[in-house]
């Protein structure tokens, strides 16, 4: 049971701010990061290239931020 609450406890941290998220957001790569932690990792790149923080994956524009209504609901 412990093991299965640290997974979960896992798959609802930001990999940017290592907490629970706050106002979740996914970008097209599929992965999760808080809203605001996302804003500022990408602010704070000056390359003028947006990439995902997990998986380095190359973004032409700046995506489209979507709320992910089904984190931020746990």
């Amino acid at each position: 049971m412990a093991q299965s609450l640290d997974s979960l406890a896992e798959e609802l941290t930001c990999s940017i701010c290592l907490g629970l998220f706050n106002t979740p957001v996914t970008i097209p790569c599929g992965h999760n990061f808080c809203g605001e932690c996302l804003e500022l990792a990408w602010e704070a790149c000056k390359l003028g290239e947006y990439r995902c923080p997990q998986c380095m994956c190359p973004f032409p524009s700046k995506p489209d931020l979507r709320k992910n209504t089904l984190l931020n609901n746990l």
